[in-house]
């Protein structure tokens, strides 16, 4: 549901009688109401109230951005703070999290670097989580069949080096390179950011979804391998120990799961993703080869490794080898079939977006200047129109004598555009001073998000009036 087409514009003293006790809850439900709420001619500690508020009241995860030394008490109290660095010294700077050179970089930081940061951070746990129960649960299926005894089904070396040498390059590199759609497609299409702010892509459900997938991959790797070589022998016809040979099929299988489940993850295929994909499944057989081998390490430390000939055996069975398909088989088909079925029948935006098609809703691309991230159908980005057209006024400029200045905006506004609004108001007043001091016009009707951070002194506040 859309917001109304309100704003608030509130100074320092009224600000001191909305935040007090009896009335900021108020103050913060009409706000919430509303599409922008300006604090003008308040003080550093009105600002830090007013995130504060927010951040505690709301539950919601703030940003606060600044450039000069008034500014940091609320660039602290938000979750976010984000310094400019300018004329005004660098003490935001030094107090934020984040420092950019100018205002307007702060659109990348969000719809691009900061979309991309949640997503990657976001599939980076939930693959820690799913890949971990499904090493932990084969030993507790394990418990079962061993009457709850202190075994370990997997070799403790294999323990020890699952997390850091089998499994952790891939997700790595995942939360370091991964982009789901491109720079240019996370401008254009600023809904995209929506999932973040609505935290989709990990909480509670996404947990469950983890550990249910993490329980089902150790029931498919622990059967299959239970099943196959419950009654194994050599290739000579002797029976060989099968709580090692199941360890070491078991062991095998789940790697080469957890890291196909990696790939599948992946939407941004570089050299590097498939070097560290690859080098982590290969890993597992240079571990068989170092350590089992009798060439290997076992000469060195043969009270260290248990029987060698149970690694020779194994692989060169044909039953191990199935095991690998038929696992594979069974723990990806499922997935594939439910992601499918979901992308062609309830295909999100970055769906549409990875397919190459045009949302039905969007076939006019919206910019990232757009007032309401939810409203589907803006205008394109238009150039910041020239200043030489405007008249100077000398003194402050009352909103009659407003009306007969204008801006020559038929240079830069699409004619499907002036045909839905078909005349220029001008609002408000604007006193000029001698300072040095930058005014900010928004038409955010007519996507003029890039007036915000032009860093030019406007001395018009310019609306667009729907007939």
């Amino acid at each position: 549901k859309m917001k109304p087409k309100f704003a608030i514009v509130v100074n320092g003293s009224s600000l001191r009688h909305a935040l007090t006790p009896e009335q900021e809850m108020l103050f913060l439900d009409v706000a919430c109401l509303c599409r922008a709420v300006i604090c003008c001619r308040v003080t550093p500690l009105q600002k830090a109230r007013v995130v504060e508020l927010v951040k505690v009241r709301k539950k919601a995860v703030t940003l606060a951005i600044g450039d000069g030394a008034n500014d940091v008490g609320m660039i602290k109290a938000a979750h976010i703070g984000v310094g400019i660095s300018g004329k005004e010294g660098m003490q935001a700077v030094l107090a934020s999290d984040y420092s950019l050179a100018q205002f307007h970089f702060l659109e990348r930081l969000l719809l691009v670097h900061g979309r991309w940061s949640y997503m990657r951070v976001a599939k980076f746990l939930s693959y820690f989580f799913y890949k971990n129960f499904a090493m932990v649960l084969v030993q507790m299926w394990f418990a079962f069949f061993c009457g709850f005894t202190a075994q370990t089904v997997f070799d403790p070396w294999f323990i020890s080096v699952y997390n850091l040498l089998f499994t952790s390059l891939p997700v790595i590199a995942m939360g370091i390179i991964d982009q789901d759609v491109s720079e240019q497609l996370c401008l254009r299409y600023p809904r995209l950011y929506i999932p973040g702010q609505q935290n989709l892509l990990f909480n509670e459900f996404v947990f469950l979804r983890s550990l249910l997938r993490g329980i089902y991959v150790s029931l498919v790797v622990y059967f299959v391998v239970h099943l196959a070589f419950q009654d194994s022998v050599s290739h000579d016809g002797f029976p060989i120990d099968p709580i090692h040979v199941f360890g070491s099929a078991a062991a095998g299988l789940l790697i080469l799961v957890v890291n196909v489940q990696v790939s599948l993850d992946t939407y941004h295929w570089t050299l590097l993703s498939f070097i560290v994909i690859f080098l982590s499944i290969i890993s597992w057989f240079a571990f068989i080869a170092v350590l089992y081998v009798p060439t290997g390490i076992y000469q060195l430390y043969p009270s260290l490794f248990y029987d060698i000939a149970v690694h020779t055996h194994l692989l060169g069975t044909t039953t191990f080898w199935s095991c690998l398909l038929l696992g594979i088989a069974m723990c990806f088909l499922p997935v594939i079939g439910v992601r499918y079925y979901r992308a062609m029948t309830k295909p999100l935006l970055v769906d549409l977006l990875r397919r190459g098609q045009m949302p039905e809703d969007e076939e006019e691309a919206p910019t990232a200047e757009q007032d309401d991230l939810t409203t589907p159908n803006v205008g394109r980005k238009l150039g910041t129109p020239s200043l030489d057209s405007v008249s100077r006024p000398s003194s402050a400029l009352s909103s009659g004598s407003l009306n007969s200045a204008h801006l020559r905006l038929h240079s830069t506004v699409p004619a499907r555009l002036m045909s839905r609004h078909r005349r220029v108001a001008s609002i408000g007043s604007v006193a000029t001073t001698a300072t040095n001091t930058t005014g900010y016009a928004f038409l955010h009707a007519l996507c003029f998000g890039e007036l915000i951070p032009a860093g030019r002194a406007f001395l018009l506040v310019l609306a667009i009036l729907t007939p």
